[in-house]
């Protein structure tokens, strides 16, 4: 067809993308989780939660770029 543009490339544009910010969020939970004015549950809840999205972030990224270069750091 032509003049569309191929709907996988949206799909995956938006799913890396979103695992980017995914990764930002992340990274800002963690600084959160340095204040000295919160309760030692929030800061543990948010570092573990900054720390689970950062490494999903990076997994997910990392399972896409394999799935679309095989050979990738191999």
């Amino acid at each position: 067809m032509p003049g569309r543009v191929n709907g996988q490339y949206i799909i995956e544009g938006l799913s890396s993308g979103f695992m980017f910010v995914l990764g930002g969020v992340g990274i800002m939970l963690m600084d959160l989780a340095l204040d000295k004015n919160r309760a030692k549950s929030v800061k543990t809840s948010f570092a573990t939660a900054g720390i689970s999205s950062v490494v999903l972030a990076y997994v997910m990224s990392m399972l896409f770029i394999r799935i679309k270069i095989p050979a990738y750091l191999s």
